[in-house]
């Protein structure tokens, strides 16, 4: 798995456990279409719900680079289109 995206400025100073959800987050719906990476994107964010986080907006367009780099045009807007419907964004 590339991890470049950890060396992006606007996450160096993020916080480890968000890291390490993102990291499973990747692992889990890299190249999946997004009615199966739609499931693990929810599960990541219950869990920095539990812990009182939540995913800053650079944070959400990294993962969103990520998991859409192998999906179709159409999973990509679809992404982008539940992207545009969660709140702080």
């Amino acid at each position: 798995m590339n991890t470049d995206w950890m060396n992006n400025e606007s996450l160096r100073n993020m916080h480890p456990f968000k890291k390490q959800v993102i990291l499973e987050l990747i692992k889990d719906s890299q190249g999946l279409p997004m009615e199966r990476a739609l499931p693990n994107l929810m599960k990541a964010n219950a869990k920095l719900k539990a812990m009182s986080m939540d995913f800053t907006p650079q944070e959400v367009n990294v993962i969103t680079d990520l998991l859409t780099a192998n999906m179709s045009p159409a999973d990509k807007m679809k992404l982008e289109m539940l992207k545009k419907m969660m709140p702080n964004r």
